[in-house]
C-alpha cells in the first residue's frame, strides 16, 4: 500500500541519514514494505557493522496483524486469502524475512505497548488510525524522541486523519518541516515537547483553530492535489462536528480552486470524494 516513491525514501534515510544513536520505530507495517525498505537501507548504510555490534536489531516493528474487512481487498491483490478477523502475522513474518535479523517484531494491540528501549532516531507512524492511538503513541514514545530525531507522519496529505494534522500542525514550533513524498509528510524535532502537550486531545481545541492548523497544514504541499485532499479533510471534520453550512462553504471554494481533482475519477481520489460527499449530506441534512 506504500508509493514506490515513499519505499524509496525510507530506504534513503536508514542508508544515508541513520547513525544508530537511536532505534527506528516502524509503528503500523502491515504487510511488511516500511520494515523492509528501511531493512534494506540499514544493510546498505556504510555503519551497518557499527550499529548493530551496538544495536543488534535497531528496528522495532510494531503491526497488530488482524485482517480487517477494508483490508480484504488488498489481501486478494497480493494472492493472500485469509478470513477476517483472523491474524496475517505469519504472512509479515514471511515478507519480511531477508531484514528479519534486524527487526524486532511486536505483533498485537500499540494501546498496550510502552517504550522503555532508549532514544528513539526515526519513527516511522502508520499506526494513528484514532485519536485513542496517537494520543498513547505520543505519550509513550515521543518523550524518546532527541533534538534531530525524525518523525515520518504517512497519513498526512490525505482526506481523513484530521486528528494527525492538528497535533502536528500544533506543535509546529517543536519541529521543522523537510518535505513531502506522496502522502507522507516528514520533519525533525527541533526542541524538547513539554510533556503536557503530548497528552493534548486535540478533539478538545476549538473548531475555527483546528480549521486554521489544517490551512497551515495545506500549505506544507505545493501540489494541487494534495492541498485538495486537505480542503477534502477540513469538510470531513466540520460535517463531524455538525457544521454544515460552513462545510458546505468549504467545499464550494474547494469545487471551484480544484476542478479538476474534483473531476478526477480514480479510484483514490473517487474513494476520497464520496466520503466527504456523504458526510457533507448528513451533516447539511442534520442542521
Amino acid at each position: 500500500m506504500m508509493s514506490p516513491n515513499e519505499r524509496r525514501f525510507l530506504y534513503g534515510v536508514a542508508a544515508k541519514i541513520y547513525t544508530g544513536r537511536g532505534a527506528i520505530v516502524d509503528a503500523g507495517a502491515f504487510l511488511g514494505a516500511s520494515t523492509m525498505s528501511l531493512g534494506m537501507g540499514l544493510r546498505d548504510n556504510p555503519d551497518c557493522a557499527a550499529i548493530l555490534a551496538q544495536r543488534p536489531r535497531p528496528i522495532v516493528t510494531y503491526e497488530q496483524a488482524i485482517v480487517r474487512p477494508n483490508l480484504v481487498r488488498t489481501f486478494n491483490k497480493h494472492g493472500i486469502d485469509l478470513p477476517v478477523k483472523s491474524s496475517f502475522e505469519d504472512v509479515l513474518r514471511e515478507k519480511i524475512a531477508p531484514v528479519e535479523d534486524m527487526v524486532e517484531l511486536k505483533i498485537g494491540d500499540i494501546l498496550f505497548e510502552t517504550w522503555d528501549a532508549g532514544p528513539i532516531e526515526i519513527i516511522f507512524l502508520d499506526i494513528l488510525k484514532t485519536r485513542a492511538i496517537q494520543s498513547h503513541v505520543y505519550r509513550e514514545f515521543f518523550p524518546s524522541l532527541k533534538v534531530g530525531s525524525i518523525v515520518i507522519q504517512q497519513d498526512y496529505f490525505m482526506d481523513g486523519a484530521v486528528h494527525i494534522k492538528i497535533i502536528q500542525e500544533y506543535m509546529t514550533e517543536y519541529f521543522d518541516y523537510l518535505g513531502e513524498i506522496h502522502s507522507m509528510a516528514v520533519f525533525s524535532l527541533k526542541k524538547e515537547i513539554p510533556e503536557a502537550l503530548l497528552s493534548l486531545d486535540t478533539h478538545s481545541l476549538p473548531v475555527d483553530e483546528q480549521m486554521a492548523l489544517l490551512d497551515r497544514a495545506k500549505e506544507r504541499t505545493v501540489d494541487i492535489d494534495r492541498k485538495y485532499m486537505i480542503e477534502l479533510c477540513k469538510i470531513r471534520a466540520l460535517s463531524a462536528f455538525g457544521r454544515g453550512d460552513q462545510a458546505s462553504a468549504v467545499w464550494q471554494g474547494a469545487s471551484a480552486a480544484y476542478p479538476e481533482q474534483v473531476a478526477n475519477t480514480g479510484r483514490r481520489m473517487k474513494k476520497a470524494y464520496d466520503k466527504t460527499m456523504t458526510a457533507l449530506a448528513k451533516a447539511t441534512a442534520a442542521a
